[in-house]
């Protein structure tokens, strides 16, 4: 047997080709996402005033492990807290990238010599994906989420076959730690117990006997949480980070979405529709958000990972057991629930929010890749063809590797002539987050200085004659239109930072 036939080999290589796509494309992102900076400002501040103390700092850290995660990694290896997040989530997209395929492998009941073909596919499908690679340079907790996410389905999908309760263990603590993450884990604790009722394949007392097993992990959490609740009535729910949140999406969240429905409705039939067509407002507006849902989960998939599942599910290219079938089905609906309730609640949807869907509707494609593939060796499939979503294939990955558009280094360069030239009693002003962030003016109180910054009258009347520096990011457009602050600002900047688009932070400075 060669080598690159052997599983653990192609384990082995997916690993590592992880690995050196996150170190290639971390390294070339001179810029951090906004979100990043909670979590880095958490994480240092974990260490020199404690734990709660960091969870009161921003939003996104009340789920405190992913900066606590950061922290102890920067200070067990000396790196840097930007660097230590990377490195976190370069091992976290490893995991996710050996999880994906060792379910495909699970899922897969074919000859051996068939099957490391097919685990070849799911490495390479896997490695390829568009919005899954785009995300590699994002410091944000949801690397962790869909690294034990998929865990859990890996373990659930051995529990359903064997029925055995270290499977049903292990699925419950992996979706304890997805949870501590993003606490979207929660939702499939709670409700995948009850989809098993629907496995008609088993008996009554299977049915029985795999709820409780898989029932035991959210109960023992239940009991714990409400024990400590009533031996410390000092802790308000408010102080659990986000369960709060949970507890009133469960009591609320129905009410919520049919107020915001009927708003949006009305708002739609006024805005877009005729008078002659007021009455059919509320279905023409369903139809909309279930169009719009669609096209946003097709795009995040992208349209050839799309096109190559439905081509699995319609020339029935999936070989599945059919347990196994029914444990992928169910985490597909649970996702679809979650993500489309948060749409029609929010009317808005990230394309983060979506990969945890993704991944699942991704398990299709390494099948439809291996049936076209076995079609083209038996010369069913043409030459042209079987290029043609070779092509696809590549253009969608290189999209997700190769950053394509305008640089914004401009505004790292512009963040850090500030750090160097702003001294600490100076007053700064910008309209950017990202800026503030790295011109190392405001440390922690950057959360609330951003929110006085983005009140619209916040230099009106000529206010930003009051601050020392003035640091604003101008598009092209902004910039030539003739409007915005940029244009009443009379004298010449200090300096300017721009890309070839023409995107610029102008840098102003005032005597006092």
């Amino acid at each position: 047997m060669k080598f690159t036939e052997n599983p653990k080999f192609i384990y082995f290589f997916a690993a590592i080709s992880s690995l050196l796509l996150s170190l290639y494309i971390d390294y070339r992102e001179s810029l951090i996402n906004p979100d990043a900076i909670c979590y880095l400002q958490s994480a240092a501040v974990i260490g020199a005033g404690g734990l709660r103390k960091a969870m009161n700092l921003c939003p996104q850290a009340q789920w405190p492990l992913y900066s606590v995660l950061i922290y102890f990694t920067s200070l067990s290896t000396h790196l840097s807290l930007t660097v230590a997040a990377y490195v976190l989530d370069a091992l976290f997209s490893m995991l996710s990238v050996l999880m994906f395929i060792g379910i495909v492998q699970q899922l897969s009941g074919q000859a051996l010599q068939h099957k490391k073909r097919i685990l070849w596919f799911a490495a390479l499908v896997i490695l390829m994906a568009h919005e899954f690679n785009s995300t590699r340079s994002y410091i944000v907790r949801d690397h962790g989420f869909w690294a034990f996410y998929l865990s859990s389905l890996f373990l659930l999908v051995r529990y359903v076959e064997v029925l055995r309760w270290p499977y049903a263990f292990g699925w419950g603590i992996t979706l304890v730690i997805a949870t501590l993450f993003r606490i979207e884990g929660i939702i499939f604790l709670l409700l995948f117990p009850y989809v098993l009722w629907f496995r008609t394949s088993l008996s009554y007392w299977q049915r029985t006997k795999s709820f409780l097993q898989l029932s035991f992990i959210p109960l023992l959490l239940g009991v714990v949480v409400f024990g400590w609740l009533i031996f410390h009535p000092e802790i308000s729910l408010a102080s659990l980070g986000r369960m709060q949140d949970v507890v009133f999406q469960i009591f609320h969240a129905g009410g919520m979405i049919w107020q915001r429905f009927q708003a949006s409705a009305q708002g739609f039939a006024h805005s877009v529709l005729t008078t002659d067509s007021f009455s059919e407002a509320s279905m023409v507006f369903f139809l909309t958000i279930l169009v719009w849902y669609f096209v946003k989960v097709v795009i995040n998939l992208s349209l050839i990972y799309s096109a190559l599942a439905a081509y699995a599910v319609f020339r029935q290219a999936l070989i599945w057991k059919n347990s196994s079938r029914f444990v992928v089905l169910g985490y597909l609906f649970i996702n679809l629930v979650v993500t489309g309730l948060f749409l029609a609640e929010h009317l808005f949807l990230s394309k983060r929010y979506l990969i945890a869907l993704s991944l699942i509707l991704m398990l299709w494609v390494p099948f439809a890749l291996d049936r076209l593939f076995q079609q083209w060796q038996e010369r069913q499939l043409k030459s042209w063809m079987a290029g043609v979503v070779v092509v696809m294939l590549c253009v969608s990955a290189i999209g997700g590797v190769v950053r394509f558009g305008y640089s914004k280094d401009y505004m790292r360069q512009a963040g850090d002539w500030l750090a160097f030239h702003v001294e600490a009693n100076d007053s700064l002003y910008s309209n950017d987050y990202q800026i503030m962030y790295y011109s190392k003016h405001f440390d922690n109180d950057i959360f609330q200085k951003i929110k006085e910054y983005k009140q619209e009258d916040v230099l009106a009347e000529g206010r930003w004659k009051d601050y020392d520096y003035l640091a604003l990011r101008v598009s092209k457009k902004d910039f030539s239109s003739g409007h915005g602050i940029v244009n009443e600002i009379t004298r010449a900047p200090v300096k300017i930072f721009s890309n070839a688009r023409g995107d610029q932070v102008r840098i102003y400075k005032y005597e006092h």
